[in-house]
């Protein structure tokens, strides 16, 4: 069901990348993530639209209460609804860590016929992204649901060519995902790209600034972000028309019969 959207997705723009979760979410599990650049973000909700009509699911919901991303979600009634997380650029304790534009040589062609990262990409920004606790601690449950271990040992190439985007401790991350793909945790690799990460937040005041931004357009009272997170994909059932009803007032609502 999701492969037509895939493909449309890749046609779009080379930094477009599907780029983590991407199995997942072609058997049904799980939401989709997609980083590419805003100039683009229109033609991504355009192709949503379209692929939602096909579908017969809507309406599509466009939010923008996340920093640096957006959520386009075709609702299936009160049903798990479908989620497209896109992201401009990703940041990690406050510093930017990468644009879409940087992950355009980390990616390959699926043989489906659309643009995924990398399986050792994925997992060396698995590692960082989702399983570094403050302090540098490991946070193992989330690497192993996750998959980490398989993404690395899979594709160590692809490690050592997504860690050239945490300068200057490249090579050290680049041992402590082996180490933990071994079994052994670094910790004193994590606690040092925390040090270098906390540094060059310094230097992007803009990013600590759009999470302000987004507590202030009330990210977390969100209707849709809270129906993403807490409600894991689904809107209120005995609630719904007036759910809808909220979410329509600070977002844009597509009725699924409008053509793009």
């Amino acid at each position: 069901m999701l492969l037509p959207l895939f493909r449309s997705l890749t046609a779009l723009a080379p930094s477009c990348v599907v780029w983590k979760n991407t199995d997942m979410a072609l058997s049904g599990v799980g939401d989709v993530d997609c980083m590419a650049p805003q100039v683009i973000w229109s033609s991504i909700i355009a192709q949503v639209r379209l692929w939602a009509s096909e579908a017969e699911l809507g309406p599509v919901i466009v939010c923008n209460h996340v920093p640096d991303g957006m959520f386009v979600i075709a609702l299936n009634g009160t049903d798990e609804f479908f989620q497209l997380d896109v992201r401009s650029r990703v940041s990690f304790r406050g510093s930017a860590v990468f644009r879409a534009e940087d992950l355009a040589h980390l990616a390959q062609m699926d043989r489906r016929g659309f643009r995924r990262l990398r399986p050792g990409a994925e997992g060396l920004l698995k590692l960082v992204l989702k399983g570094i606790a403050w302090g540098g601690r490991p946070r193992l449950e989330k690497l192993r649901s996750e998959g980490v271990v398989g993404l690395i040992d899979q594709d160590i190439v692809g490690v050592r060519q997504a860690a050239e985007l945490f300068k200057p401790v490249s090579n050290a991350l680049v041992s402590a995902a082996e180490s933990f793909r071994d079994g052994r945790w670094d910790s004193r690799t994590m606690l040092a790209l925390e040090a270098v990460c906390c540094l060059k937040a310094l230097t992007h005041p803009q990013v600590a600034l759009g999470r302000a931004r987004s507590r202030a357009r009330g990210a977390a009272r969100c209707p849709v972000v809270e129906a993403s997170i807490k409600g894991s994909r689904r809107p209120p059932a005995d609630d719904y028309t007036s759910w809808l009803s909220r979410v329509s007032e600070f977002h844009p609502v597509f009725d699924s019969d409008a053509a793009p």
